[in-house]
């Protein structure tokens, strides 16, 4: 802890993610109990994303276990 290493290793996933395996865009969630992961992904300035926006975007329809996670998104520039 307190290395940097998570902050590095998130960004090479998503560099890997957007620019080797060419994706527009990576999303992920954290449970809303993980309040250690939740400050980390705030912290290091990633952007959060609504329910509402998940689901149009996603095509995700009306399902009771994503109402319970906090959605991330990187976009490639």
């Amino acid at each position: 802890m307190g290395t940097g290493c998570s902050s590095f290793a998130i960004r090479e996933i998503i560099k890997h993610a957007l620019y080797q395996l060419n994706l527009e865009k990576v999303y992920w969630y954290v449970d809303e109990k993980n309040l250690r992961a939740i400050r980390f992904y705030d912290k290091n300035m990633y952007n959060r994303v609504s329910l509402q926006d998940i689901k149009v975007n996603c095509g995700i329809k009306e399902d009771d276990f994503i109402d319970s996670y906090i959605w991330y998104l990187a976009i490639k520039n």
